[in-house]
């Protein structure tokens, strides 16, 4: 018991010193009327053994399943249907990512996903994709993750957002946060970074949903409107 103590104790510390000091949204400009955002590093849907890995290096803090399972922030932020807790959240035109096909096909070095009118199963927009050939997004999001062994030792997961000007890679915007699991791995389920999202620095709306998506339109204001 006096072992417990002393990790908890020694837990707080550490995620306290991380909110304390490291945690924070920088925001050196806001741009208006932005049609589309590059997709610097598509995330990939974690697996149930990533959720419950201690160490998995998949920024848990920024991670959101559904901005990973349709293809960006932009993407799942297109919901047409309003909960009491969700309400709609624009968009974008459009999001472009590197295609991942390019050593098989000569049709594009890019994908660009835009929205058809209707909405799938899902209640987002329909998607449309097709190849170019030159990236016309000016603004692109990245990510990584940020923790250390120390973090990770106390289940503690750090991780950075930044928006870039890619005319000439000018950081306009970032985010730094962690989260930790309370339980120390001992979630009755698995899922421990799932459903870390609520004991967060900085903290998240919609109980962690669309994380990247609420960075992102905070910053790069849509030119479709509300």
């Amino acid at each position: 018991e006096t072992a417990l103590v002393d990790r908890n104790r020694a837990m707080n510390a550490q995620f306290t010193k991380r909110c304390k000091e490291d945690a924070r949204i920088t925001i050196k400009r806001v741009v208006e009327n932005v049609d589309g955002v590059f997709i610097m590093k598509p995330r990939k849907v974690a697996t149930e053994s990533e959720l419950q890995d201690q160490f998995w290096m998949g920024d848990p803090y920024g991670y959101d399943e559904r901005e990973a399972r349709w293809l960006g922030p932009a993407s799942v932020i297109q919901s047409v249907g309003a909960t009491s807790s969700r309400p709609p959240h624009p968009g974008y035109k459009f999001v472009e990512l590197a295609n991942p096909d390019t050593a098989t096909s000569k049709d594009g070095q890019f994908v660009q996903i835009s929205f058809d009118v209707g909405t799938d199963q899902f209640g987002f927009r329909k998607q449309k994709k097709v190849l170019i050939q030159s990236r016309t997004a000016r603004y692109g999001v990245d990510w990584e993750d940020v923790s250390t062994p120390e973090d990770r030792k106390y289940w503690i997961a750090g991780g950075r957002t930044r928006i870039i000007d890619l005319t000439n890679d000018e950081v306009i915007a970032e985010r730094v946060g962690y989260l930790v699991d309370p339980m120390q791995g001992g979630r009755v389920g698995g899922n421990t970074w799932k459903y870390s999202n609520g004991n967060a620095c900085p903290r998240f709306d919609y109980d962690g949903g669309f994380k990247t998506g609420q960075f992102l339109t905070s910053v790069l204001k849509t030119s479709l409107g509300k």
